[in-house]
């Protein structure tokens, strides 16, 4: 029996099955039980891997009770795991409940990080990520779904949704009419044989789908925040303000600077170089 009862969060790969860590095959290969959101799409990653360990179902409709369930049996001494059907569980997928029930309990909660569609676009994306706000799937009741959209039209750095293949082309729509025709970039897909990363306006990449007979696969969407128009301030100006007057070392001042104008860390970067005569 373990002295401290844990539960390990275990992260899968969304789509290619190289991606699952050496860390993961070891946890689930010794799990007493691993709860999972679909035993059969679990069943067939496990049998790729060559792990036998017991299933139980762990989805949105039986969380409460399978929590309770669960947790007596971490307390018992079993070693459970939890997955999703792909990626990181609770980011967009069951858990919160069982994490939040097991905390109470002192029960130790162990993340197994891995794949996620999230940070995968995010590394790609070539937009400045340096913060971004993540929304999750957007809500089908309209007013919900308004109040999200209208964050991002207040946003000065980027934001992701997750969405349908069904629902991209109209979502994309609703953010061009509220916000305006912005860069983004769209991933559907991802690490599986026909992954797709789009880039370009929204409009352009709009238009590169509404021209397919259909949508299909899962899509993660970046969306640039407003930017300060370029006209309205003289950015080798702010940072030669910013050089007279802080005490930061040249990468931290590039750092904050870009976070306040939404700009590129590098390029801020290059500008002090100059200005402190050192390129």
């Amino acid at each position: 029996m373990n002295d401290t009862p844990v539960i390990y969060i275990v992260a899968t790969p969304i789509g290619n099955i190289d991606d699952i860590t050496l860390r993961a095959l070891k946890v689930l290969k010794s799990a007493d039980l691993i709860a999972a959101e679909d035993t059969r799409k679990t069943g067939k990653l496990l049998s790729c891997l060559g792990i036998k360990s017991k299933m139980t179902s762990f989805h949105d409709h039986n969380e409460n009770e399978k929590s309770d369930y669960i947790i007596d049996l971490t307390l018992q001494g079993k070693k459970v795991a939890l997955v999703s059907d792909a990626g990181t569980p609770l980011i967009s997928d069951p858990g919160f409940r069982l994490v939040e029930k097991a905390s109470k309990k002192g029960i130790k909660l162990v993340p197994v990080p891995g794949a996620s569609a999230l940070t995968a676009l995010v590394s790609v994306s070539g937009l400045a990520t340096d913060r971004f706000a993540f929304f999750g799937f957007l809500p089908a009741k309209e007013s919900s779904r308004n109040k999200i959209l209208n964050d991002l039209i207040n946003s000065d750095f980027p934001i992701m949704f997750y969405e349908s293949p069904r629902r991209i082309i109209k979502t994309i729509d609703e953010i061009i009419e509220k916000t305006g025709d912005r860069e983004a970039v769209l991933g559907r897909e991802l690490t599986k044989i026909h992954e797709e990363i789009l880039r370009g306006t929204l409009s352009a990449i709009r238009q590169i789908l509404s021209d397919r007979e259909s949508v299909k696969g899962e899509i993660a969407l970046l969306v640039q925040g407003g930017k300060i128009n370029s006209e309205e301030i003289d950015i080798y100006q702010v940072v030669k303000s910013e050089l007279e007057k802080t005490s930061l070392k040249p990468k931290q001042t590039a750092e904050k600077i870009a976070l306040e104008y939404n700009l590129k860390k590098n390029e801020v970067y290059e500008i002090i170089l100059k200005i402190k005569g050192k390129k």
